[in-house]
């Protein structure tokens, strides 16, 4: 069953369910989804399903497991997360409790109970301790911004400058401008855009 996950991750994945089930059984393991930071794999233990979460092991100022298992943590504490089993942030493992997609027609107490429990939801959000920035907002934007250039699923012409404000104390504006040539007959206009940095 564990020949679904990568050779590389299998035994992160072996220990990280023994740390968090025993000897319980592994009944199930499918892939969900993949990404350039994780690979999620639904399971079920005991026959009862989970999440399994294997981070990349690339770390930078994004990808950094010892951040991220801490805000899961902080949401979990506040009510607003699915329990927690597991998380090692050196070996980029997480277990939590899998919740089933359904739709919003589903909701117990309709459309007017969802938009108060939302926000009852974003309340404890904003009552739980700020999480640790993340990196530079300009850096990781720059970062995305070559990445897309890097993909080839578009033909980009892009530039980019920082540059400062005529105001000491305003905020630096990152530039851009990028025009779109999707290999499609519908034409895609140009896409120009500033954006500042902490702006809100």
């Amino acid at each position: 069953m564990f020949d679904a996950i990568p050779s590389d991750r299998r035994e992160d994945a072996r220990s990280a369910m023994t740390a968090a089930f025993g000897r319980a059984p592994l009944t199930a393991l499918q892939q969900v989804t993949s990404g350039a930071s994780a690979l999620i794999y639904r399971i079920e233990v005991a026959d009862r399903p989970y999440l399994l979460r294997l981070d990349s092991l690339q770390r930078d100022e994004v990808r950094n497991p010892e951040r991220a298992y801490l805000c899961m943590r902080t949401a979990v504490a506040a009510g607003i997360a699915p329990a927690l089993h597991h998380a090692d942030p050196t070996a980029g493992v997480a277990i939590m409790d899998y919740v089933p997609e359904r739709p919003l027609s589903d909701y117990p107490s309709g459309r007017e109970g969802l938009a108060r429990d939302l926000g009852d939801l974003v309340a404890r959000l904003q009552a739980t301790p700020a999480f640790p920035p993340v990196a530079n907002y300009l850096t990781v934007l720059k970062g995305l911004l070559d990445r897309l250039l890097g993909s080839r699923l578009f033909n980009v012409a892009c530039s980019i400058r920082i540059r400062k404000a005529s105001s000491a104390s305003a905020r630096p504006i990152l530039g851009t401008a990028a025009r779109w040539s999707p290999a499609t007959t519908t034409p895609i206009p140009a896409i120009s855009c500033s954006m500042v940095s902490g702006c809100g």
